[in-house]
């Protein structure tokens, strides 16, 4: 059912090329200016719906917390809506994504943390792309990563992946075009400055935020860029490594984590005590 080449679990069905990726993610970046220089494309209603579905659900609350870090339990049904929209979210296969974001956590602040801004500076940083090569097998093997397809929705979205997201496309433009900025584009260059900030400032470069626990990297929250990044919660980050397993970050009334809310709400099932 699949293929391994090199490093790279390869679907029959979905090839997750990283340039294509790119190349989206691109695209995302391209609608800011595009919306600045025609704001009459620009729809507040349809953009903020875009951020709920497309970067708080889907990369937030599905990418990072459920499928990262398995941070909460939810009903079938929930979860294969969160396997849909971390998938829209445009971030790469499920199971790749969680593999080597939680590689991350292990390395976190060293020289073996691709993404840490204290080894390969600011910007390399905040427009870091998961690129399997950034670890040793040991941490991005194929084997973790067959585990995780063992999921039937983390499975059926990495065969179906980029034909999911060009099918959502295919809706909006079929509804009115503006929306594939609102919706999709504009939401994805959201998520991907919401993982900026988190990579960057909330590993402290620049230091504009504070340390609640002693963890052994160099994370702090920063409530200044959780404000400029929609409430999210993510650059709550030092609370979040030091207890990657818990699903809402805010420990004060300052620490709005939006995304927790959701979960708690909407997605949770209650822990049995």
């Amino acid at each position: 059912m699949h293929l391994w080449k090199g490093n790279l679990l390869v679907g029959i069905k979905g090839y997750h090329s990283f340039g294509l990726l790119k190349a989206v993610r691109t695209l995302g970046w391209l609608s800011i200016p595009f919306v600045i220089v025609f704001p009459q494309y620009f729809s507040l209603v349809p953009f903020l719906l875009g951020i709920l579905f497309v970067t708080a659900l889907g990369s937030s609350a599905a990418l990072h917390r459920y499928f990262g870090h398995k941070s909460f339990k939810t009903g079938p049904i929930r979860h294969w809506f969160l396997a849909l929209v971390g998938t829209l979210s445009t971030q790469g296969s499920l199971a790749l994504w969680a593999v080597y974001h939680r590689a991350h956590h292990v390395h976190s602040d060293t020289e073996h943390d691709p993404i840490s801004p204290t080894f390969v500076g600011f910007w390399r940083a905040f427009f870091a792309i998961q690129e399997v090569s950034d670890y040793d097998d040991g941490d991005i093997s194929k084997k973790r990563i067959v585990k995780e397809l063992r999921d039937p929705a983390v499975r059926f979205f990495h065969n179906w992946y980029w034909p999911t997201i060009a099918l959502y496309v295919l809706i909006l433009g079929v509804i009115d075009w503006t929306l594939i900025i609102n919706m999709y584009l504009l939401p994805l260059a959201t998520i991907r400055a919401v993982f900026g900030m988190q990579n960057t400032f909330g590993h402290g470069v620049p230091k504009l935020g504070y340390r609640r626990y002693d963890t052994p990297d160099n994370t702090v929250n920063s409530p200044l860029t959780n404000i400029a990044t929609f409430f999210l919660g993510e650059t709550l980050h030092n609370t979040h490594h030091a207890s990657p397993g818990k699903y809402n970050y805010s420990d004060a009334w300052y620490e709005l984590d939006l995304t927790g809310l959701i979960i708690h709400y909407f997605f949770a099932t209650p822990r049995r005590t």
